[in-house]
C-alpha cells in the first residue's frame, strides 16, 4: 500500500466550540480519485488567474456543478503556483499555493520533488452559510499533515484555523 494511502486511513478530527458552525449546513461531499475540470472551467481558471494551467485534477465533488480540484500553473523562473479551486454556481474560489520551485527538491513541502498532486489533498468536511462555503482540508506530506479550516469571502478562500500533525515512520 503506497503511504499516502495509508496516511489517508488514519482519522482527522477538529474540537471546535459549541457553536462554532451555527448557521451552516454540512453539505454532502463524495472524493474522486480520478477526474478533470471540465475545459471550459479550466478556460475560465487561466482567464482569471493570467497563468496557464499545466496540471489538473479532482478532489471531489459536492454535487453536479460544484467540485473541488487542485490545479498547478506553469512556472514563471522559479515561482510556482498551485491553487485548490471550487466551482460553484456563482463562479470559481480560489485558495492559492505560491512557493518557489528548488531545482526539483521541494517547492511546497519538504520532498516533494516541486510536484504537488490532488491525493495528497482530503476534504474533511463542506458547509455553506449566507457568507460562503467553508472546507475543512488535509495536506499530506512527507513530514507533516496541514490540517486547515477555509473561508470563502468573494472568490477567496483564506485560512480560519491551521494546525497540523507530524508522521513518523
Amino acid at each position: 500500500m503506497l503511504l499516502t494511502e495509508s496516511l489517508k486511513k488514519m482519522k482527522v478530527a477538529f474540537l471546535i466550540e459549541k457553536d462554532a458552525f451555527k448557521g451552516n449546513t454540512f453539505l454532502p461531499y463524495k472524493p474522486v480519485k480520478q477526474g478533470r475540470f471540465s475545459d471550459k472551467t479550466t478556460r475560465k481558471v487561466t482567464e482569471f488567474k493570467k497563468r496557464k494551467v499545466i496540471k489538473q485534477g479532482l478532489i471531489g465533488e459536492i454535487s453536479p456543478g460544484v467540485q473541488i480540484g487542485l490545479v498547478e500553473f506553469e512556472r514563471t523562473e522559479k515561482n510556482v503556483l498551485a491553487s485548490i479551486i471550487m466551482t460553484t454556481p456563482n463562479g470559481l474560489v480560489f485558495k492559492d499555493f505560491p512557493a518557489t520551485y528548488v531545482d526539483g527538491v521541494w517547492s511546497w513541502r519538504a520532498d516533494d520533488g516541486g510536484e504537488i498532486e490532488p491525493r495528497l489533498f482530503n476534504i474533511l468536511f463542506v458547509t455553506k452559510s449566507k457568507t460562503g462555503y467553508t472546507l475543512g482540508l488535509e495536506w499530506i506530506g512527507a513530514e507533516r499533515n496541514n490540517l486547515s479550516v477555509l473561508q470563502q469571502n468573494g472568490n477567496t478562500f483564506y485560512s480560519i484555523n491551521q494546525s497540523g500533525r507530524y508522521i513518523t515512520y
